[in-house]
């Protein structure tokens, strides 16, 4: 039998061929609309179209529901679940396929096993304890949940206190004296030295660098490990990069080091991306490490959990080997993964976990640093606290109050005239270094977050960078002195994704012509790219995502709540993390009513690692 072209639709975009605008014809406007706001893409609906066309034996009204059961399952990945219940087919086909009488027709055909050539063990879906999931996610879940518990059960549990309490006579030293661990501090390094897996959960500035700290210097202490048996890693480069200059600079405050504190300092492993940690190859898209080929470290220390999705998650166990301990930091209040999954959150209720609750970020007894602690706390109550200062604000504006905000913000954040003198470089010695230095703290003090990226809107990142380079540049296409933002790494240059730098003018020599560059700080030196050289992996950064701003912290950051309410992304997770990201002063810039709707909804993602873990 010949398949007509159009059955090809999947393959035929991924080639670049195109098929019409991407979506399969029969699919109705408000379907394809939908569909594309929950990142679904084109290609998802028409491997959709053909394995619904591919099922025998099935009717045409009957194609059409396989096909919006399928449609149904992406769109619940695209949204960060892992499965769709099936009493929920009829509401979610609603919404998303603007019908519901066809979600109930999915349901229906699903129950009495009209399906059954596509929904079954070994089938692209699997139907389990009432929700319906693709047998491949399923089958990581599974086998996430099966490592984990298999490392709790086997793992050997064992008591640090012995070379915790050596370590903790010898504290680092702060601006305002000896850094002295709180009790929850303690029991987190605790429970980290003597757990197969553990999980430390607190928010920003909660500690977790000390912990971790102590956490290596008690490990060789102890001398389970030597530094060449320790990995440290991250989500992205940005975290990672972070990571090893507070572990450096905790170690270099302590004033009478432990000979195994010099040892541990000397020969500090390098934080890298988890990716990078697992020997990830773009060519052959797969990991080195995995379970026949693991991770020779005995200790491995990730940051940033909470924005570990399932399936990277699972490479990770997979690639642990036996007998390694695994420490996860992280807070469970922030936003989950971009991918799919809850996992920091879900595994958080079943393995050892520490949550810690006293910050140390901002002092509760300077009054702006109290208020921003209350007003988070108050969203993670599900309530909105006052905000009219002294640390936090909300700004009840319309449009226009809205760009005169956004021009009294870039008042603040624009760099002075030293951004467009030239600066030279000589191999990786510059000529102004603490000018510099002074341009990227000036620029680091300050963020500028919006909950939605693309789009024609005023309040998401696209339009807000357009419009603020508008305002500085005119209708140049790129200006010294404008902040960019690394969108996908590059392992040759050290770019990783999430990186911030700045646009200067570098020139090699004293005499040599000046080109327009990318330079990044990276902990006690900076490194330039030419512009041209690195053009496709950058945009500007004059406003962020709150998702690529997990991680960081600022001086004064402010949100800008959309026009229009995005119930996905908009959520109380989103506001938490925003307000989070400041020391001193944080502005929430929208509608009162749109900010309550949003702190009183949560993120619902549906997983099923729970369940498997359940005893």
């Amino acid at each position: 039998m010949t398949i007509p072209w159009r059955a090809h639709g999947a393959a035929r975009i991924a080639a670049g061929l195109g098929e019409r605008d991407g979506w399969p014809s029969e699919l109705p406007e408000v379907a394809r609309e939908a569909l594309a706001r929950a990142d679904v893409s084109a290609e998802e609906a028409h491997v959709a179209w053909e394995l619904a066309r591919m099922t025998p034996g099935l009717e045409a009204e009957d194609r059409r529901a396989l096909e919006a059961l399928f449609l149904l399952v992406s769109e619940a990945l695209a949204r960060g679940s892992t499965r769709v219940g099936i009493a929920e087919l009829a509401e979610r086909a609603g919404l998303v396929l603007g019908d519901r009488a066809l979600g109930a027709r999915v349901e229906e055909r699903l129950r009495a096993g009209a399906f059954d050539a596509m929904v079954g063990p070994g089938r692209p879906l699997v139907v389990e304890d009432g929700f319906v999931c693709s047998e491949r996610v399923r089958a990581v879940e599974e086998a996430l949940a099966r490592r984990i518990a298999a490392r709790l059960r086997d793992g050997v549990v064992v008591d640090a206190s012995e070379a915790l309490a050596r370590v903790l006579e010898r504290p680092a030293t702060g601006p305002r004296g000896p850094v002295v661990l709180t009790d929850e501090q303690r029991r987190a390094v605790e429970v980290a030295l003597g757990s197969p897996v553990s999980i430390v959960s607190g928010g920003p500035g909660t500690g977790k660098t000390s912990i971790v700290v102590t956490l290596l210097r008690a490990a060789l202490q102890r001398g389970d490990v030597d530094p060449a048996a320790i990995a440290l890693a991250a989500p992205t480069g940005k975290a990672a990069d972070r990571m090893r200059g507070a572990i450096e600079s905790a170690l270099l405050a302590i004033e009478d080091p432990l000979d195994s504190d010099r040892a541990l300092l000397d020969a500090l492993p390098r934080p890298r991306t988890i990716h990078r940690l697992l020997g990830w190859s773009p060519s052959q898209r797969r990991f080195r490490h995995h379970e026949t080929s693991p991770l020779s470290e005995r200790l491995v220390v990730l940051d940033e959990g909470s924005m570990i999705d399932v399936f990277l998650m699972e490479r990770v166990v997979a690639s642990l080997g036996a007998g390694a301990r695994l420490v996860l930091l992280g807070d469970a209040e922030q936003l989950p993964s971009v991918a799919a999954g809850a996992v920091f959150r879900d595994l958080a209720d079943h393995v050892p976990t520490v949550r810690l609750t006293q910050s140390h970020r901002v002092d509760p007894s300077r009054p702006e640093g109290s208020h921003i602690l209350d007003v988070a706390a108050g969203v993670n109550a599900g309530e909105v606290r006052p905000m009219s200062g002294p640390g936090a604000f909300l700004h009840d504006v319309d449009a226009r109050g809205r760009r005169a905000f956004l021009r009294s913000w870039l008042e603040r954040v624009r760099p002075d005239d030293l951004a467009r003198r030239t600066f030279t470089r000589v191999d990786t010695v510059w000529d102004a270094p603490a000018l510099l230095g002074g341009l990227f703290d000036h620029a680091e003090r300050h963020a500028l977050l919006c909950v939605t990226r693309h789009g024609w809107r005023p309040t998401s990142v696209e339009a807000v960078n357009l419009w603020m380079h508008q305002q500085f540049a005119g209708e140049a296409r790129w200006v010294a002195g404008e902040p960019v933002l690394v969108t996908r790494n590059d392992y040759d240059r050290g770019l990783f994704n999430g990186d911030r730098g700045m646009l200067l003018w570098v020139a090699a020599a004293a005499d040599a012509t000046p080109r327009l560059s990318a330079v990044f700080r990276r902990e006690d030196r900076f490194v330039a790219h030419p512009l041209e050289a690195v053009r496709g992996l950058l945009e500007l950064a004059w406003a962020t995502t709150v998702h690529k701003a997990q991680g960081s912290e600022h001086d004064e950051v402010a949100l800008l709540l959309p026009e229009q309410d995005h119930p996905r992304l908009l959520t109380r997770e989103v506001i938490y993390t925003a307000i989070t990201r400041a020391r001193r002063v944080v502005h929430v810039v929208g509608d009162p009513i749109a900010l309550g709707r949003a702190v009183r909804r949560r993120v619902e993602r549906s997983t099923g690692i729970g369940e498997r873990l359940r005893p």
